[in-house]
């Protein structure tokens, strides 16, 4: 019952967070000249206000929902890993190259072929950053960073040099085989999304219900907890980091088998970067990721529609998400915020308490 009303507590401290990133959201639309009321409505229309909207919203939501479900699936086996967009570029690559140049197979063995071969990758992707620090001692943040640069830049070169497609002026791949494409649903939205929603819920039996997720929770609650009791926690962090970055590979793969169809140079607008703040806006859950991602996929589709009808920039978009997170990171602000009591009531409880003192 305890659990349950922390889980509560938890809910509404996120719940209060979003309220009050809207609010100085249109705050700020305001003292820059804007009407956030037509800010906010255009948002809406232009994220659930049509069939095609919200399908438009899923599709934005699909990688990031997958990269914040990285992000969590390594924090919580004790390493934060923010190389989550190097693993996805890996993946997409990977992808590409097995859904070109690999032909001759149906599209039952195909696809799969390249989904899994993407998920390795990201995964080995991922893996490396902890085998460096069991290994080694290197800070995990620090590698994830250094491994983003080299991974991107590379791939840079890679498709702007000897795996540009024939004939192009942009540094992209050649199409992929028709029997690697993931069925689409409308327009960009593949079946992916039933993969960024199934995923999680996999994870989330992994988690709870194996030998292996148990180990790596206690690793990443506690070293000398895991130590003690005899799990190999260096193996399962190196385990739990392949397994993040297969995910975030698994977004990568997805982004090219189900619409673009092929690897084009800095694709990403940064989705394992956006999937750090859908891990917390989530409340660092691996279901909650789902709800969190389409809620960041609504607002950037819908800020598409505020910047074309309202002719308000879509970075406000990025500000409201920025705000989302600094007040779910600091849930005891948004308490304070939400009260506006909450200055009064801090002086009265402090002169209280000096006048028990006296």
């Amino acid at each position: 019952m305890t659990s349950f009303y922390a889980g509560i507590k938890k809910f509404l401290y996120l719940l209060m967070s979003l309220i009050l990133a809207l609010l100085l959201g249109a705050i700020l639309l305001r003292a820059t000249g804007h009407d956030p009321v037509l800010a906010f409505r255009w948002i809406l229309q232009g994220s659930f206000g049509s069939r095609n909207a919200f399908l438009n919203s899923l599709s934005q939501a699909t990688p990031i929902i997958l990269t914040g479900l990285a992000f969590v699936v390594a924090l919580k086996s004790g390493i934060v890993n923010i190389g989550a967009e190097g693993q996805l570029y890996v993946g997409a690559m990977t992808a590409a190259l097995v859904g070109h140049y690999v032909t001759g197979l149906p599209g039952f063995i195909h696809l799969p072929l390249a989904i899994i071969a993407s998920c390795i990758t990201g995964g080995l992707a991922g893996a490396l950053i902890a085998f460096l620090k069991v290994r080694f001692g290197a800070h995990a943040v620090i590698t994830a960073i250094m491994l983003n640069h080299i991974i991107i830049n590379f791939m840079s070169y890679l498709v702007n040099f000897p795996l540009m497609a024939y004939g192009a002026t942009v540094g992209r791949t050649e199409m992929i085989q028709e029997s690697a494409m993931l069925p689409t649903l409308t327009g960009r939205l593949s079946i992916g999304i039933l993969l960024a929603v199934a995923v999680p819920i996999i994870i989330w039996f992994i988690f709870r219900y194996t030998q292996a997720g148990f180990e790596m929770q206690v690793t990443g609650k506690s070293l000398d907890a895991a130590n003690t009791a005899g799990i190999r926690s260096g193996r399962r962090m190196i385990q739990a980091l392949f397994l993040s970055g297969a995910i975030a590979g698994l977004a990568g793969a997805i982004e090219i088998l189900g619409s673009m169809h092929n690897f084009i140079d800095r694709f990403s607008p940064g989705y394992g970067f956006d999937g750090i703040a859908v891990a917390f806006l989530s409340g660092v859950s691996y279901i909650g990721v789902i709800f969190s991602g389409v809620f960041f996929g609504a607002l950037t589709a819908g800020s598409f529609t505020m910047n074309i009808f309202a002719r308000i920039p879509v970075d406000f978009a990025m500000v409201i998400q920025a705000m989302v997170i600094m007040l779910v990171a600091t849930p005891r602000l948004a308490e304070y915020i939400a009260s506006p009591f909450g200055a009064l009531k801090d002086k009265i409880m402090r002169k209280n308490t000096l006048g028990k003192g006296a």
